[in-house]
């Protein structure tokens, strides 16, 4: 498939010696075909001719009045296109037949003249090979480069001096507070951002150290540490307004004047955006201007609406089914609307769909224009077809219900066009009716500025389709922890099977000798706790010492426990995992799964994720993704690992595989039990 629809076609048969063809071009305010009273017409609008083989033969523009004419032309098939104007979009049918046996004047063409606001602004991302932009000082020396590590061209700063060469970039932005940049640098370095309040100037100032205040009356310090000056590439992302209120809460922001840079570094992706997020659409502006109709008659809608299923403004694209289509961005590089978004690799949006749809993303490679379909069949499906690449996103894909969809881009287009390179991404064209929402482009940051993450666990004695799943685990460089009860009944296959998920990086921790329970079996009773550490404890943990595992984390059976069995336990396995209950609640929303660096703990508890709990993999997708957002390490838990659907605590194949692959997309980290419980609790 390939969506080509840039202009406007109407194709004529001309049966006379020499005829004439008329038109306008309008602005359809209303976006509803018919030029209304009130509606003004469009001058200087490109209108092109071509011959039926195709050929380009003649071409015009728009007058004063939005009028053009091509005079005397020969009996023969023509076509007539009109040049979507930047700034404007074509709402008019794409494709007329009609017979002609005399002068035509009706061929008119109807634009909505609108540019989406720009909520993503890139200042810099090198890739023109111009250093332009840049002003310094006389010592200063800044050159754009080729990094081989990115494969991208970037600008290098590099001074005897490194504090006394400022180098400036012009920002002037009164909308976008939000700043993003890619660095590499093994020296220390001082960024300022000059910015305007409402109580003058100020320079928002980051630098290597971890000082946070004042110096003087309009300098802010905004320490990053150290790690910036790791040399490998890190990518910075600040809220200036919260940064600016962090230091003088009273003050305003109101607007970004420049990027000052004393640093010998290589700087790339310079971008200041309006929201934290990347998102291109979340409905909540109340607005549908991002959205156009793309293709098909005039009776489809785009529209604003409340679902109150999940409680969320959603954009609503209602028409019929395949013969209507949508578009947000662009269609090609260099559209007006086109996204042109160099940086991010990954995509997620939420959906809900009863009759089948294409999603179909637009993308710039190395190899021209791409077109990412994604429909409603198997997850296993992928194909290639000339300058389309199909994939498959699930059958349930149409069920009417909400689902969230996470992609990695340019894993897609590697994956069936391995010589290819993903160069920006330009815009998302739907085919079908939707409701959408959530639409974001991201990226995976650098390891060192990305700790969000996730801890898979499993519990009890289902070695061998543990050990068959590795195939999903070792597909996505992911690992789990295995916290085994009854070790003393394994046998020497078992303990093998266990030695080698140890070996592909998984952990091997403890669920008590035969499952007892703190609550069920030893009543909290704190008389009773040497000998729950006898039995339950010590008993394992010698077992699985002798077969050659050293294990430090320990799950309580049922979750089960008491603060002073904690203290006793931990004196064999510091590392502690628990259950956490969250009684049919979105778990994106229980703080109680989530921990991150700055927290202290004794111990840690995760969400069950078997079939049994009822959340579903849209329920665990939204968590997921709040991991992302906050920076935090998730904690699952499940048991036994298999298809059959008439068993107790399991979690089904293609569901962990669907939750693994999510997390990957998602740039998420796998973590062990012990690597995720060590992010943490340093004192």
């Amino acid at each position: 498939m390939n969506f080509k629809h840039l202009y406007l076609f109407f194709i004529l048969s001309l049966f006379a010696s020499a005829y004439n063809i008329e038109g306008i071009v309008w602005n359809d305010l209303n976006k509803d075909w018919k030029q209304d009273t009130l509606e003004p017409l469009y001058p200087n609008a490109k209108v092109e001719l071509y011959n039926g083989s195709g050929i380009k033969i003649n071409e015009t523009t728009t007058n004063n009045n939005g009028q053009f004419q091509f005079q005397n032309f020969p009996e023969t098939e023509y076509l007539v296109k009109v040049v979507s104007p930047t700034g404007a979009i074509i709402v008019t049918s794409p494709s007329i037949e009609l017979w002609l046996d005399e002068n035509r004047t009706d061929i008119n063409f109807g634009l909505f003249k609108t540019i989406v606001p720009k909520d993503f602004i890139i200042y810099e991302d090198a890739e023109d090979l111009s250093i332009s932009r840049w002003s310094k000082s006389s010592e200063g020396n800044v050159s754009n480069i080729l990094d081989i590590t990115t494969a991208s061209h970037v600008i290098n700063f590099n001074s005897a001096d490194l504090y006394s060469n400022p180098y400036t970039l012009n920002l002037n932005n009164q909308k976008n507070f939000n700043l993003s940049w890619d660095m590499k640098t093994t020296e220390g370095f001082i960024i300022d951002i000059l910015v305007n309040t409402t109580q003058g100037e100020r320079f928002l100032r980051y630098d290597d150290t971890i000082t946070i205040g004042k110096d003087g009356v309009d300098t802010l310090l905004l320490g990053l540490g150290y790690t910036p000056t790791n040399g490998q590439w890190n990518t910075i992302v600040r809220d200036l307004e919260k940064d600016l209120k962090t230091i003088e809460p009273s003050n305003q922001l109101l607007s970004i004047q420049s990027f000052i840079i004393r640093a010998n570094a290589k700087i790339d992706n310079i971008e200041l955006f309006s929201s934290p997020l990347k998102l291109y659409e979340n409905a909540e502006d109340g607005l549908t201007e991002r959205w156009s109709i793309y293709s098909g008659d005039n009776t489809a809608t785009v529209s604003n609406n409340i679902d109150t299923s999940i409680n969320s403004k959603i954009i609503s694209l209602q028409g019929n089914s395949y013969a209507h289509q949508y578009i947000i961005g662009g269609d090609y590089t260099g559209e007006a609307n086109a996204w042109n978004d160099k940086k991010n690799t990954n995509i997620q949006w939420s959906m809900k769909n009863g009759d089948g749809f294409i999603i179909s993303l637009v993308i710039n490679t190395q190899l021209g224009v791409r077109y990412i379909n994604y429909f409603d069949g198997s997850r296993t499906y992928s194909t290639i077809n000339g300058d389309t690449l199909v994939y498959g996103l699930g059958s349930d894909a149409s069920n009417n219900k909400w689902h969230i969809y996470i992609r990695n881009i340019k894993d897609d287009l590697l994956k069936l066009e391995p010589t290819n390179k993903l160069l920006s991404i330009e815009g998302l064209i739907v085919t079908g009716s939707i409701k959408i929402d959530d639409l974001e482009l991201f990226h995976i940051l650098h390891p060192t500025q990305n700790k969000s993450g996730i801890s898979l666990t499993f519990d009890d004695t289902t070695i061998n389709s543990w050990f068959n799943s590795r195939t999903i685990f070792n597909k996505y460089q992911a690992k789990g922890t295995f916290f085994v009860s009854h070790f003393y009944s394994l046998d020497t296959e078992q303990i093998n099977k266990l030695k080698i998920l140890e070996s592909d990086g998984s952990e091997i921790g403890c669920h008590t000798h035969n499952h007892k329970g703190v609550s069920q079996d030893f009543h909290n009773d704190v008389n009773r706790i040497t000998e729950y550490i006898q039995e339950q404890i010590k008993v394992p943990y010698d077992l699985m010492k002798a077969a050659g595992f050293n294990p430090v984390s320990f799950a309580y059976p049922y979750g089960e426990h008491q603060k002073d069995y904690d203290v006793a336990v931990r004196a064999y396995f510091p590392y502690i995992r628990l259950t956490f209950d969250d009684f049919q609640n979105d778990l994106s929303t229980q703080a109680a799964i989530y921990h991150n660096s700055n927290n202290k703990y004794i111990t840690l508890a995760g969400a069950g994720i078997d079939k049994d709990f009822n959340n579903s993999i849209t329920e665990i997708t939204k968590a997921l993704i709040q991991a992302r957002r906050t920076g935090n390490v998730i904690t699952f838990y499940a048991h036994d690992i298999t298809n059959d659907l008439n068993k107790h605590y399991n979690i089904l194949p293609q569901m962990l595989e669907e939750v693994i692959e999510n997390a990957s997309n998602l740039g998420l980290k796998f973590y062990t039990y012990k690597e995720a419980y060590q992010i943490g609790n340093k004192n």
